[in-house]
């Protein structure tokens, strides 16, 4: 036999043994626990309020398991790096594969130009391992709703597959130059968590999607796979087999390693039931799954948790399945959300959910099974990079030629891909600096008005500048953040900008003395209607009042009635000074959005016409009419767009036909603003 085939024959046996001598049916159990948690919090987030943490646990096993089988080959001069990789790619590729060219396919058929334009990207992304600093660029979920991302899942798999590139080489490293390993990956935790940590406001976004403070919960794992530590996971190996031959403290050590799988499996159901969105995570709170995991693994797999409750066959068997159930799950919802948004209800996901089951319970048996198989090794890794070379080429391509839109499809539906797109602000301002103060103006003119706000004011800029060209708006600044409540003492809690917002307000107005009129303007019906509710919707903010020694959440508390008396006070304090507009808010409502006015894209059960008109809350008319009076009360003037683009509590979809008003539920397209805001033209400086 040829001596590289020869080595190569006695790598993959010693590794084959290492592998069945790793599995164990309470960590299959575990997966189960973790992707049927990540499930239900994707099929219903105001239930499974926590269950994100499963990301959190598959890190720990994956961790474990890898580092297991490197450091058994390093320890016995049988690790080979191509040998690690091609599991990798046999164990990885085949679902992965299957599910990118299910959403190309479906994708193809049945979405716009822009939303293929992204889905290619993430398909490039996905082949390449970099969806997580993909996502991180987008600024995690505010750039789009997540429901439109239908690979949004694997930002996870990027971290993962970031770390199999560096962990072999750092075992190995350490391994060849004699250090201590278990200092070595102590070492990393410790690094990884500091950044994990310590990333504050500004970071939460890195800390989430990034993988240098993610890698400390995958090495968390990888320490209890060396000796010293993984022999506590072997039942007789770290205590005498006769009671009676065991030592106080052997005993003692007996009953702990029974007892931690129980006290693990408490912190990851307490993790999975508790958590919310709202918490600062990863962070601190990440510790609560992953040391739960943690435990379960270093514990007894012989304990009764990890023998009668996690070994039990269902669990295995989700287990089993656990990566394409992963996979599909998530994909199946979105495409559902996007194809089907009438269906999106609770039974809708149900189905979805049970269908992505057979799905992943058919990927693991005629596709995942027979590629793990070790036959034809160096023929199934060459098709499955083949293949993944291909898939990477197509999201390319689909991305530089924008989402190809001569599809049929897209032909289609040129006018709503148009509403999506349309947004100008800021057209025609440039950047200026006063007194250190930085804002965006329309010259280089002292301006006379100064608008403020979020996105919501930002909305009238390209009417307000059609104006001001035609000499019927004088020269004028703007000063908003998106997300930002220009009230005094409110907070977000993972928005930084929001922090100094009102003291820089109050810097630029004593930097700028021209200004005679100030603008203020908000999405009012997200900070007292939609941020109120008690359970955070999936793009939800977390909006806090706080005052001297006083908090108070928006949420579950009195924030939001702080809030409002807070703006009352602050256009009072304002109207002293200057004349004072407060822009009350538009309408919201997801019938709004020219996503959801499409309807069924299968048309399986669509209604024949789209609704010309949506009949305006009750809740938002009596927002706007609690926001007048307080405003009037101030000394401030009203600006009601609700008037113009709600006339008769009726408002319009559409503002010719097939051509949406907005371009999303509640931001008026630019083109629609610039010609038909007029109630914008009654602002005055006297």
């Amino acid at each position: 036999m040829h001596p590289d085939c020869s080595a190569r024959t006695r790598h993959t046996g010693i590794t084959d043994r290492m592998h069945r001598h790793n599995y164990r049916l309470d960590i299959e159990g575990l997966r189960a626990i973790a992707v049927l948690a990540v499930v239900g919090f994707h099929a219903s987030p105001n239930w499974i309020t926590g269950g994100f943490v499963g990301v959190d646990i598959f890190f720990v096993i994956s961790g474990y398991l890898i580092t297991s089988n490197i450091r058994a080959g390093l320890s016995n001069d049988a690790f080979s790096i191509g040998d690690f990789y091609s599991r990798r790619i046999r164990r990885i590729f085949p679902a992965l594969s299957l599910v990118l060219v299910f959403c190309a396919v479906l994708g193809w058929f049945y979405m716009l130009a822009l939303e293929y334009r992204s889905l290619g990207k993430h398909i490039a992304g996905a082949a390449s391992f970099i969806e997580n600093i993909l996502y991180y660029n987008e600024q995690g979920y505010f750039d789009e709703s997540s429901l439109n991302k239908p690979l949004l899942q694997l930002w996870s798999l990027g971290v993962e597959e970031q770390f199999y590139l560096a962990w072999p080489l750092i075992l190995w490293w350490g391994t060849r130059a004699r250090l201590s390993l278990p200092a070595v990956i102590l070492t990393v935790i410790a690094v990884s968590f500091v950044i994990n940590a310590s990333g504050g406001v500004a970071g939460s976004v890195s800390s989430f999607f990034l993988v240098q403070s993610r890698i400390w919960e995958l090495a968390l794992g990888g320490l209890i796979a060396l000796p010293g530590f993984q022999r506590l996971a072997i039942p007789g190996v770290a205590f005498s087999s006769s009671h009676a031959q065991r030592s106080g403290a052997e005993t003692l050590r007996h009953y702990v390693y029974q007892a931690a799988p129980f006290a693990g499996l408490l912190l990851i159901l307490a993790s999975i039931l508790t958590f919310t969105k709202d918490f600062w995570f990863p962070g601190w709170w990440a510790l609560m799954p992953t040391l739960g995991a943690l435990l379960v693994i270093a514990g007894n797999p012989a304990s009764i948790v990890s023998r009668h409750v996690l070994s039990n066959r269902i669990l295995v068997w989700f287990g089993k399945i656990s990566f394409p159930l992963y996979l599909w799950h998530w994909v199946l919802l979105s495409f559902l959300f996007i194809i089907m948004p009438e269906a999106f209800n609770r039974t809708g996901r149900l189905i979805a959910i049970l269908v992505s089951i057979g799905l992943s319970w058919l990927t693991y048996r005629y596709l995942e099974t027979p590629f793990r198989a070790n036959s034809s090794t160096r023929k199934k890794v060459t098709i499955l990079t083949t293949c993944m070379a291909i898939l990477f080429a197509f999201g390319l391509s689909a991305f530089l030629t924008n989402g190809f839109p001569e599809r049929s499809f897209a032909r289609k539906f040129t006018s709503i891909e148009s509403a999506i797109t349309d947004w100008q602000y800021p057209k025609g301002l440039i950047e200026r600096t006063v007194d250190g103060q930085g804002f965006l103006a329309s010259s280089i003119a002292p301006p006379t008005i100064l608008f403020i706000g979020d996105s919501h004011i930002n909305q009238y800029q390209p009417r307000i500048h059609r104006l001001f060209e035609q000499n019927r708006m004088p020269d004028y600044a703007f000063l908003t953040y998106n997300g930002c409540p220009p009230i005094p003492d409110v907070y977000e809690d993972k928005h930084p900008t929001c922090i100094d917002f009102i003291s820089k307000i109050d810097a630029t107005l004593k930097a700028l003395p021209s200004i005679k009129v100030v603008v203020i303007g908000g999405c009012w019906n997200c900070y007292f209607g939609l941020e109120t509710n008690p359970v955070p919707d999936v793009n939800n903010f977390n909006y806090v009042y706080r005052s001297g020694t006083r908090e108070a959440y928006f949420r579950k508390g009195e924030g939001a009635a702080l809030a409002l008396e807070s703006l009352g006070n602050y256009l009072a304090q304002l109207s002293k000074r200057y004349v004072v507009y407060l822009v009350l808010d538009n309408q919201m409502a997801d019938e709004n959005d020219p996503r959801q006015i499409l309807g069924n894209r299968i048309n399986l059960y669509r209604n024949e016409s789209t609704p010309k008109v949506i009949a305006l809350a009750p809740e938002q008319k009596a927002r706007n009419a609690m926001l007048r009076k307080m405003a009037e009360r101030a000394g401030a003037r009203v600006i009601d767009p609700l008037a113009v683009l709600c006339p008769g509590d009726l408002c319009p979809v559409f503002s010719a036909p097939g051509v949406p008003i907005f371009k999303d539920p509640h931001h008026l397209r630019s083109g629609f603003a610039a010609d038909q805001a007029t109630f914008i033209d009654d602002i005055q400086v006297r």
